[in-house]
């Protein structure tokens, strides 16, 4: 039988022609459908990758079975082959030289070739609807006007952002782009966008001119261009009608929900909308105390010039909860303070986005009910489906209730709007850690200080990592040496007490307990109080009797934060820990289960995992081994928690390090997921 019979026989050419027939009446339906759907280029792009990569496969699966009544069965095979006018048998050729087997090759080869090199030119095609607004041209006489054209790119990028159908790159992304000399087409392609809108505002006394222009990076060709010259209340009427008209430019469906969201002006008191303006520039930076709270004075000045303004009353919420989250306040009347301005924006419009992130933030942050928050976030997405802050908070949701992949999908996406901040980036470092995959954390840390050289948490992150799971102690130290030149971040100091503890320098590490200013540390979402770090340098270095004194003093400054807030679990276990040291094991015990009891990890996967850590260090600090070993095989066998490498190396640790359970948890490694 000649080949051309076989490939007859096998049904190979008949099903080849049936799976393109199929395949071009897919594509056109995706021709003619998705642009009427608003549905994004970069689907019809995934269409076609997986037809292109579902071809060799079908004709494999056709060489190999066929179709019967019984259902498929693998294809019968001749024991002999002809080959030359000589008949040769089968198993006694090489197996790629055997006839029935070249196709199978072939189409793997194929499936390889396609996956390898079809795809990125496919799939990395930029969707045609997708644009960047850069950061506006500052001609106003006053420089103090900076953050006034600052605001209106903001306002443009957020209205543009609640148009279905656009991909809108976050603001975040493209202030770097400010006063920069790169060319557009340069700057397309770093953000990965089919159109650039660029412009500029001047702003005289009471007079304002704002020029935009929005431009086709592919052809250089302006496809729309206008100037709006009026008071400086007309500022939200510009601003709307340029988003609209870009909109329409780009052939985008915009709703009456939209148009309506974009066209209602924020505020009828100007100077309520420079004041959260300049709210919303400090609000960015939202792991310092001190601006966070000027924010909020600026936003209560806001909401008092004006009752009705939703967008001030949202942000006054946000700037109350992050206060609240990174333990700067964690009183039930900073909760209250965020409730009242929250209660406040949905009476005026509660289907208002920033207003549905708010609500979400307050269960999130509030009382990490991430069920409720999660629905206010996809409420917020569905009404601005191009806000990446609502993916990334989706996102962060996914990892707190166990969604690993669903995280990093949103997290991606989140990424996808905004490919020019570090902290997205971040995120993802920070998932990637948290599934045990260091090497992928430590790339998307280090693409973060690339993109924002002062990202504190990166190196910090980036530092654990080497430290503690790639085994490179040398870098790690270089990097946190270096940035406490720069720095007063309380993370390089913490990271760098216990490597000089476990090096046995303990002068340095003194040193630097003994720098910080408070005794109460905020440290991610958890806190440290100076006197314990002094005690366990004086305790790691023998010191036993002065050690105990400054334990009694942390105790003693925590029971005070306790009173305030009973049910806060860091101070909880920083008290089991501190009582842990001083031998006393009825109170350890006692304040280490209450802190599980209120975040076990079936309440949080992400932060459960770590309380659950620290009460089995209180179990190890008391000597009680098998209890803190039970603890410690379950959190190296989740995403979060201890890890085996902090394990290894950490001197608290040293007391389990010839038992034989321990031995064996050192062994493995944080699941791959």
């Amino acid at each position: 039988m000649s080949f051309f019979e076989e490939l007859k026989r096998r049904k190979v050419f008949r099903v080849s022609a049936t799976y393109a027939v199929v395949a071009w009446i897919l594509m056109q339906i995706g021709e003619v459908t998705f642009p009427a759907l608003n549905i994004p280029d970069w689907v019809m792009s995934t269409l076609v990758l997986v037809l292109l990569a579902g071809f060799p496969i079908a004709i494999i699966f056709a060489w190999i079975f066929d179709k019967t009544p019984q259902g498929y069965i693998k294809t019968g095979v001749p024991d002999i082959e002809n080959i030359g006018g000589k008949s040769v048998k089968v198993e006694d050729r090489p197996f790629y030289l055997q006839k029935r087997n070249i196709f199978l090759v072939l189409g793997v080869v194929g499936s390889v070739l396609i996956a390898t090199y079809g795809g990125p030119s496919i799939t990395n095609k930029v969707d045609s609807k997708s644009i960047a607004v850069l950061p506006f041209d500052n001609y106003s006489t006053a420089e103090e006007d900076q953050y006034f054209s600052d605001g209106v790119t903001e306002v443009i990028t957020a209205n543009l952002a609640k148009i279905g159908g656009l991909k809108v790159i976050s603001r975040t992304s493209v202030m770097e782009y400010k006063n920069t000399t790169k060319k557009i087409k340069e700057i397309a392609e770093e953000l990965g966008v089919a159109h650039i809108l660029e412009g500029s505002i001047q702003r005289i006394g009471k007079n304002i001119r704002i020029v935009g222009q929005l431009i086709n990076t592919e052809t250089d060709e302006h496809i729309w261009a206008e100037t709006y010259d009026g008071k400086i209340d007309d500022i939200f009427m510009m601003q709307s009608d340029v988003a609209l008209k870009i909109g329409e430019a780009l052939k985008a469906k915009i709703s009456d929900e939209s148009t309506a969201l974009i066209t209602k002006k924020p505020t009828e008191n100007i100077q309520a909308y420079e004041l959260y303006l300049k709210a919303f520039e400090l609000i960015r930076f939202s792991e310092q105390e001190d601006l966070v709270k000027k924010a909020i004075q600026y936003l209560k000045l806001a909401t008092n010039l004006d009752e009705k303004f939703v967008d001030a009353y949202a942000l006054l919420a946000d700037g109350h909860l992050i206060v609240y989250w990174f333990n700067f306040d964690r009183s039930p009347e900073r909760l209250n303070l965020a409730k009242d301005a929250i209660d406040h924006a949905k009476k005026l419009n509660p289907n208002h986005p920033s207003v549905l992130k708010a609500d979400g933030s307050y269960y999130y942050y509030g009382f990490r009910n991430y069920a409720k928050a999660l629905i206010q976030y996809e409420k917020a997405r569905d009404i601005s489906p191009g806000d990446t802050d609502v993916w990334s908070r989706i996102g962060w949701i996914n990892r707190r209730i166990g969604e690993w992949d669903e995280a990093i999908i949103h997290l991606e996406k989140s990424k996808e709007l905004n490919p020019r901040s570090g902290d997205s980036y971040f995120q993802l470092g920070v998932m990637y850690g948290l599934i045990g995959d260091y090497e992928n954390g430590a790339k998307f840390f280090r693409k973060t200080i690339e993109l924002d050289p002062i990202h504190i948490d990166a190196y910090l992150g980036l530092s654990d990592f080497l430290m503690y799971d790639l085994n490179d102690d040398k870098s790690a130290i270089e990097i946190l040496e270096e940035t406490l030149t720069w720095t007063e971040s309380p993370g390089r100091k913490i990271l760098l007490i216990d490597y000089y503890i476990r090096n046995s320098e303990y002068d340095k590490a003194l040193s630097l307990a003994e720098s910080f200013e408070k005794e109460i540390i905020p440290y991610l979402a958890f806190i440290k109080v100076k006197s314990t770090l002094i005690g366990l340098v004086h305790r790691f270095s023998g010191n036993i009797d002065k050690a105990e004194g400054y334990f009694r003093k942390s105790i003693s400054i925590l029971e005070d934060e306790l009173e305030i807030n009973p049910d806060n679990y860091a101070i909880l276990l920083s008290l089991g820990e501190n009582y842990a040291y001083l031998e006393n094991k009825e109170e350890a015990i006692n304040f280490g289960k209450r802190s599980v009891e209120i975040l076990p990890e079936s309440k949080d996967t992400f932060f459960g995992p770590i309380v659950l850590s620290h009460f089995g260090l209180i179990y190890t600090i008391l000597g009680m081994e098998d209890e803190a070993i039970d603890i410690y095989d379950h959190v190296t066998s989740v995403p979060a928690g201890f890890t085996t490498g902090y394990l290894k190396k950490h001197p608290y640790f040293n007391r389990l390090r010839n038992n034989p359970r321990f031995k064996k948890i050192l062994g493995k490694g944080k699941p791959l997921l």
